[in-house]
Order: structure tokens, then sequence, then C-alpha cells
């Protein structure tokens, strides 16, 4: 498995992205879509207002993901990853919305999986947020996000991570360019 994971805060261009490049450069690609979403529909609270069930259920939804998308031969590409799912974590930590416990099983969660993607690309915000009825629409707390997205990466040694911007045209050519020579 090459496994490839688009990162980042609220309405950065995550699936935009990683539609753009299994249409265009890795067709087959075995894809999974956010586990945030998908926990949302379930009824959780997700964002800031998240709590222990939230993060613990999207850590863990990372986690299956990751391990179903290992039995691929080819290409699995992942709309957001563990990095994701541990910076919310830390957020919603950080303002006392989850427990110790919660946040050691999440940080557990995460150690296990960050070292496992051949390459993270974190999406760079280009503009306001779009609406969607899922995303949250605050600025600062997309500012926060990013905040902890910088800290976050900054300690990662074991697998790359680039920063993505530009246009769209500019985003899917840089995707592209990485995975036809970095991976």
């Amino acid at each position: 498995m090459k496994s490839i994971a688009f990162s980042g805060s609220s309405s950065t261009g995550k699936t935009t992205t990683m539609t753009l490049v299994e249409q265009k450069v890795i067709p087959g690609a075995m894809g999974f879509p956010s586990p945030a979403r998908m926990v949302k529909h379930s009824g959780l609270n997700i964002n800031a207002d998240g709590d222990d069930a939230t993060q613990l259920a999207i850590m863990n939804a990372h986690l299956q993901n990751f391990n179903k998308g290992s039995a691929h031969d080819g290409y699995v590409m992942f709309d957001r990853c563990a990095l994701d799912g541990f910076v919310y974590t830390r957020w919603l930590f950080r303002d006392h919305k989850i427990s110790d416990d919660t946040y050691d099983k999440c940080e557990a969660i995460y150690n296990q999986l960050i070292s496992k993607y051949d390459v993270v690309f974190r999406m760079i915000p280009f503009g306001a947020i779009i609406p969607d009825g899922i995303r949250p629409e605050d600025e600062e707390f997309r500012m926060e996000i990013e905040s902890m997205y910088t800290d976050t990466i900054r300690d990662i040694k074991t697998t790359k991570v680039y920063n993505v911007e530009g246009s769209v045209q500019e985003r899917l050519e840089l995707c592209a360019n990485i995975i036809n020579n970095k991976i």
C-alpha cells in the first residue's frame, strides 16, 4: 500500500484535491472519506463541540480505515488522517472538553499511525470558509486549529508532510509531482 493523506483545517480543499488526484493522477486508488463527517452523521458533535465520544470515534475510525487500506496493493488515499484527529483532540483537551484518558488514547492511536503514512498533504487555507452545514464557519476557530497543525507537524520526524497551497490547479500539480517523484 502507498498511503496518501489529505489533511488540514476546514474548507481548505482536502476533498476537492483528493478527488482530482484520484481522477487525474492515480485512477483506481482506494479512497476513504473523512471520519469526522461520518461521526457527525451518526449524531455526535464534532469540531469545537466535540467530546470524549467524538474523539474516540474519530480516532478509531482513522485506525480502522488505515487497517482496511493496508490490505490494498495500490494507492490508498485518506480524506483526513490521524494527524487531523489528533490536532482536534489537542484543541479540545486544551479547552477541557475531553478527559486525560481520552487524550492519552487518541495520542496512542496518532503515534501508532503517523509514521505509516507515505505522505501527508497539509492543505493551507486559501479563502473564506464555504458553509456546507457540517464544517464550522468560525474563522478564529480555524486559525487556532491551523496553529495547532503547525505545532503538531513540527514534531513529526517519520512522515513527509508537504504544505499545499495555491489555486486548485496548482495544488493538483504539486500533489501529482510529489506522488510521481517521491513515493
